[in-house]
């Protein structure tokens, strides 16, 4: 939750809304299927984030629990997209790697 409050913090931030704007378009997307408010988070994180907390919990990353929890934010913390691609080469895998940089171009 600490990572998906921190994406909703910053999706408000960036688009002018506020924290529960952004929440209740999520909430709402999860049970009606709309999925529009996903386009704010690669918006505001760049091409491939989806893909990359997608991966979260898949078993698609490298290293232990706590550690990749701290990635998975820092990821999401840094407005440094340079920092950012580091971080996705060292968690993901060779599949989604791949995968993750096709996103981005």
């Amino acid at each position: 939750m600490k990572i998906v409050r921190l994406v909703i913090k910053k999706v408000a931030e960036k688009k002018g809304i506020t924290y529960d704007e952004v929440w209740k378009k999520i909430k709402k997307g999860y049970f009606s299927g709309e999925m529009m408010h996903l386009r704010d988070v690669e918006d505001v994180f760049g091409h491939g984030s989806l893909r990359f907390l997608g991966a979260l919990g898949s078993g698609e990353v490298l290293g232990g629990r706590g550690e990749l929890n701290q990635k998975f934010y820092m990821y999401f913390k840094t407005d440094d997209k340079s920092e950012r691609n580091k971080i996705a080469r060292e968690v993901l895998n060779e599949r989604e790697r791949l995968k993750y940089k096709e996103r981005q171009k």
